[in-house]
């Protein structure tokens, strides 16, 4: 019987250890058909991670001109508009300005000796001031940067992605925006949500065509020198400088051209020699709000914006490598089983499966703040939480089947509380010997001989049952344990299974009240 009990042992640990390792191989699967709602939580967790941890350090080689409104009409004083026909242009109310005050933009800035100047903006179709455009961007080329864009056209309903480049330099076709072209003064614009909609990843290159293009944030490190500053694979997570609003400073694009404000705030020019400068809109007219970690939509200029600030601070975040996610779920299963055998309280087991599992969610937040790495969360835990669970499951299960067999084994034979003591912990009755001290009770009918030949079987069956009943009722009333009846005869044990009494030899005296009684 020993070894009956050890067998049934290991079979508890193998069955235990099977249940981990298949919610480990499921979780697994799971994420490699990059099931939808794990794949958006999994995102949710690296999300709150980057809202509540560190942030990238403001670059300080950017500066960042914004066009907060489409006219300055209301801002500028009839003086300050004649101060620079660029002003002029800004003022007069409608949008998008003539394209001659970009020209004169860049014209400011370059001068100024900012290593760079690039405008998040498209100018799609010929307009008025393309001319004035186009000889800024010959005379400054070598730093400055306008933007294009991969768009999606469907013909037929065949979907095709086009290129369509800034006006003034579509001439030029597609060379303007290759990566291996160091005269290029074009950048794509796009940027790549996941497949929840938001935002977390730079692409500062993209095959189009056979042509390796180079995005705005990209040709702008390039035209600084600072192409080597661009992540190996051209893509990175990027750890952004702040929540919306709150990271690069955004200064009002005409402050370049009012003679106060070009002396005040931009010191004449000082303060743009050797910068990278970004331009582009910035507001609610603007309409071109992205999705990122953060809960508000964040303007797309910032967006290039942490996508230049990550290249040049390293403010990246790196994802493990490919064999870490499997490792992680095995662990968490081992951890699993290993919490489900430590103990037999199912409270205690929950608790520590629940520590457990915030404990690696706190864990992989200090990684990802501190190491820069982003582990996986969701798939993990719910390893680590499911299988403790369906261990636990599977352990009320045969608890309450073998509850159920004690009860239908010893219900009529032992008092409720010792029936519930033998319920609690039935591994410890065997059939095996053990020494105790314990009272035997017999008693049994006179005469009983002489009734049995009286009546018939049916009759003294019923007069059995009716006299049975009530007598076993006094043996359990007083803790005794039934062990067999013999015809009239009742052969009853007190303290053994088990004696609950505080004082162990009290069973002595009950099976002598339960004698008289």
């Amino acid at each position: 019987m020993a070894r009956t009990a050890k067998k049934d042992a290991v079979l508890r640990r193998i069955i235990l250890a099977s249940i981990c390792a298949g919610t480990a191989i499921l979780f697994g699967l799971l994420a490699l058909i990059q099931f939808k709602p794990l794949l958006e939580a999994e995102y949710y967790t690296r999300d709150l991670r980057v809202r509540f941890g560190k942030t990238a350090p403001i670059a300080p080689e950017v500066v960042f001109l914004s066009i907060d409104k489409q006219s300055y009409n209301d801002v500028l004083m009839e003086e300050e508009i004649a101060a620079h026909p660029a002003l002029a242009e800004m003022s007069a109310g409608s949008w998008p300005w003539r394209r001659s005050v970009w020209g004169h933009v860049i014209r400011r800035v370059a001068e100024a000796g900012a290593r760079v100047v690039a405008l998040d903006l498209m100018f799609p179709t010929p307009k008025e001031g393309d001319d004035e455009l186009l000889l800024a961007l010959d005379e400054f080329g070598d730093r400055a940067v306008v933007g294009g864009t991969f768009e999606e056209v469907s013909n037929l309903g065949r979907t095709s992605v086009q290129l369509a480049l800034p006006a003034p330099l579509a001439a030029q076709g597609v060379t303007e925006i290759a990566s291996d072209n160091p005269n290029g003064r074009v950048g794509y614009v796009n940027l790549w949500p996941d497949a929840d909609g938001i935002i977390r990843s730079a692409h500062y290159r993209r095959t189009f065509q056979d042509t390796s293009a180079i995005s705005l944030s990209g040709r702008m490190l390039e035209k600084a020198g600072l192409g080597a500053r661009i992540p190996e694979g051209a893509t990175g997570l990027i750890r952004y400088a702040g929540p919306p609003n709150f990271n690069y400073k955004a200064i009002p694009i005409y402050q370049l051209f009012v003679p106060s404000t070009w002396e005040k705030v931009f010191q004449n020019g000082e303060m743009l020699r050797g910068k990278l400068v970004m331009v582009g809109p910035y507001g609610n007219w603007s309409k071109d709000f992205l999705k990122t970690p953060y809960p508000n939509p964040m303007p797309g200029p910032e967006v290039h914006l942490a996508a230049l600030g990550a290249a040049l601070t390293g403010s990246f975040l790196h994802l493990p490598p490919p064999w870490a996610s499997p490792a992680l779920l095995a662990a968490a299963a081992l951890l699993a089983l290993l919490l489900i055998l430590a103990t037999s309280q199912p409270v205690l087991r929950l608790a520590l499966l629940l520590l457990a599992a915030l404990g690696y969610a706190v864990l992989s937040f200090l990684v990802q703040d501190r190491l820069d790495l982003v582990l996986p969360v969701v798939n993990p835990a719910l390893t680590l939480l499911l299988g403790g669970i369906g261990c636990l499951s599977y352990e009320f299960v045969l608890e309450q089947r073998e509850k159920r067999r004690v009860r239908g084994m010893f219900s009529t034979m032992v008092s409720p509380e010792v029936l519930a003591y033998m319920q609690a912990d039935p591994d410890r009755f065997r059939l095996t010997g053990e020494k105790k001290m314990a009272t035997m009770f017999f008693s049994d009918l006179a005469g009983f001989t002489t009734i049995s030949e009286s009546v018939s079987a049916e009759d003294l069956a019923k007069i059995l049952n009716r006299y049975l009943t009530p007598m076993s009722n006094l043996v359990t009333k007083y803790g005794g344990y039934i062990d067999k009846y013999a015809g009239d005869a009742i052969m009853a044990d007190f303290g053994v299974p088990v004696w609950p009494d505080a004082d162990a030899t009290s069973h002595a005296w009950k099976a002598c009240w339960s004698a008289l009684e």
